[in-house]
């Protein structure tokens, strides 16, 4: 896996990319034949690359997970905030999805986005959209991306966001 970029989400079910397909795979194997044991509570904390050749071999969809540590700075990174402040992990997404709806919705009066998104927090973002006055248009570019046709063709950035232009045509 090497430099690719790893996203698990594993709060829905739908389809994947093969890294993401990977992963889980491996990981889900990896959890049900170490459990709680030592070598798994290492394996979350360290990540891959405290584990012997072998097991890298063997799993090779984890390779890429760096430990705690490593997600911590990546958060620290994306979130644009100073190395020394301490980060907090909790499983809170839909809590975190309502709080960037309300954000979304104070400045914008209309919210494009696209059918890629997981259909939950479409419903916490439509809901936030209604209770601020707002309204939300998804784009519908899955089947276009993701498709059979995606297989055997490139679809250009600037077809994307065509597509997600005339998708807002409709917006008032």
């Amino acid at each position: 896996m090497g430099s690719e970029l790893l996203y698990l989400d594993t709060a829905r079910l739908g389809r994947m990319a093969p890294g993401a397909t990977a992963a889980q795979r491996d990981f889900a194997t990896l959890a049900a034949e170490e459990g709680g044991s030592p070598a798994f509570e290492r394996f979350l904390a360290r990540g891959a690359a405290s584990w012997p050749d072998g097991d890298r071999v063997r799993f090779p969809g984890l390779t890429g997970w760096g430990g705690v540590a490593a997600l911590k700075a990546s958060l620290r990174r994306l979130a644009g905030s100073r190395p020394d402040l301490p980060v907090l992990l909790a499983n809170r997404s839909a809590q975190l999805m309502k709080l960037a709806g309300r954000l979304l919705c104070h400045p914008c009066e209309h919210i494009l986005g696209t059918d890629l998104g997981w259909p939950g927090y479409h419903d916490i973002l439509e809901a936030e959209c209604r209770r601020a006055g707002r309204s939300f248009t998804a784009v519908p570019v899955r089947d276009r991306l993701l498709g059979v046709a995606a297989a055997r063709t490139r679809w250009s950035n600037s077809s994307a966001a065509n597509t997600c232009a005339a998708g807002a045509t409709g917006c008032s």
